[in-house]
């Protein structure tokens, strides 16, 4: 009777209850935090695929945003007139010399300026693509002359050869700056005077799917560069979620610069017209 009692007040073995009492605690804890992670996680996904179109247009908006109004960059477009003074045989009399002066006046060109150098230094030509066309009037036809936003066209018809001084080397870059403000309308959709383009929107982990933005560029008299970003919609995919759209907008400040070169009687005109974009708004779009 006595070794019953003492094996029933004896602690031999108290530690190893204590251990398996902590340890099933520890299991059960441990499994709930698991739960809520997991269910957690779940959420994230759906929210990240859920608001990955907003994602897309915002970021595709920034983008351009940031590239268009680089501080590194900027758009020159270039006027060269050649003047050339002496004196030929009068065509009437052949023995007589008559003074005259003649205009070569070359088609504008456009490049890409590095600025980060001084002076700054040709970084590549402007020779296609939604900017060229948007400040040259691509597409612009005849009929439509006065919805012309630039006098490219005007200077390129002018170019060549002449006895006449080419007044078009005068002109603005930009038919007409403004004034009083801008009204900042996007036109409908269906302009012909909207370039458009797709791009397509990468998240750095890869978790997000390649997502496609439609962008589409108008550019005023008066130099506002209005960009509307909006999700492609794919005809074929029933599972567009919410769309969004936001439109920037941009003025392209013009400054003029002139030089000459040569001789008196056989000079060179260099009108350089800086076009640099500055951020005005970006907002979401109807």
């Amino acid at each position: 009777m006595g070794k019953v009692l003492r094996k029933l007040q004896s602690n031999n073995g108290a530690t190893l209850m204590l251990a398996l009492l902590f340890f099933i605690v520890c299991a059960v804890t441990g499994s709930m935090i698991l739960v809520s992670a997991t269910a957690s996680s779940g959420r994230l996904e759906g929210m990240s695929k859920q608001d990955q179109n907003y994602y897309a247009v915002s970021s595709a908006a920034r983008f351009l945003e940031k590239t268009l109004c680089s501080e590194d960059t900027y758009i020159q477009a270039t006027d060269k007139l050649e003047i050339t003074e002496g004196t030929k045989p009068d065509p009437d009399d052949p023995e007589k010399e008559i003074e005259y002066t003649e205009y070569h006046y070359y088609p504008p060109e456009l490049d890409i300026m590095e600025s980060t150098t001084n002076p700054p230094t040709k970084k590549d030509e402007l020779t296609s693509g939604i900017l060229f066309d948007l400040l040259t009037d691509d597409g612009i036809d005849e009929e439509h002359v006065d919805d012309r936003v630039t006098n490219y066209i005007k200077k390129k018809e002018a170019s060549g050869v002449s006895e006449d001084y080419p007044e078009e080397f005068n002109d603005k870059w930009f038919k007409g700056r403004k004034e009083s403000g801008y009204t900042g309308v996007f036109p409908d959709d269906e302009s012909p005077y909207i370039k458009k383009t797709v791009l397509s929107v990468h998240s750095k982990s890869g978790e997000l799917e390649s997502l496609k933005v439609d962008v589409s560029m108008y550019l005023d008299k008066a130099g506002i560069l209005m960009i509307k970003c909006e999700n492609h919609i794919d005809p074929e995919n029933d599972n567009i979620g919410n769309t969004y759209s936001m439109l920037i907008k941009l003025d392209c400040n013009e400054t003029i610069e002139m030089k000459t070169t040569g001789t008196r009687d056989d000079r060179t005109k260099i009108r350089e017209y800086s076009l640099k974009f500055k951020t005005l708004s970006i907002e979401k779009s109807k």
